[in-house]
């Protein structure tokens, strides 16, 4: 693989791939990075489709307008990270933990997050349709519960 732009290196070896200082947007399909590491890297813009990402972990990380579309998400670990913008569209997403994120104008759609961990983490202006809130919770409070105390107070 050649290295794109001045000062960049891709290496490949032994089921590994590293690129260093790379700038580039990264676009992958049909993949498997199960298990990878991303870290103090700047993916904004870059596509994942179809890719099998379960147990990976991305650290101080810009993914500003990137996406996600009809990938493995498990167990997924995103910490310190730019995630405004991101797109993620028809994927598994479960255990996966989020933690001190920017989700700003971020769209989740056909996604399952079921027993994810948000955690200081930016959800103003969050919308919420068709979901199945059923377990979740806000603050160690049960949604369902403050959804039926406003339907019984908005009466």
């Amino acid at each position: 693989m050649e290295p794109e732009g001045k000062g960049n290196s891709v290496t490949e070896g032994k089921g590994m791939m590293e690129i260093v200082n790379s700038h580039e947007a990264v676009h992958v399909r049909n993949s498997d990075l199960a298990q990878s590491s991303f870290s103090d890297a700047k993916l904004s813009l870059s596509s994942f489709d179809d890719v099998n990402m379960q147990g990976s972990t991305f650290t101080n990380i810009n993914l500003g307008d990137a996406s996600f579309m009809d990938g493995n998400l498990s167990n997924v670990s995103i910490k310190n990270a730019n995630l405004t913008g991101m797109k993620i569209n028809d994927a598994k997403a479960p255990r996966s933990s989020f933690d001190d994120v920017n989700m700003q104008g971020s769209t989740f759609t056909n996604i399952n997050l079921g027993n994810a961990s948000f955690i200081d983490v930016d959800l103003s202006n969050v919308s919420i349709k068709n979901a199945n809130l059923t377990g979740m919770k806000i603050n160690d409070v049960l949604v369902s519960e403050l959804i039926r105390v406003y339907e019984k107070h908005s009466k």
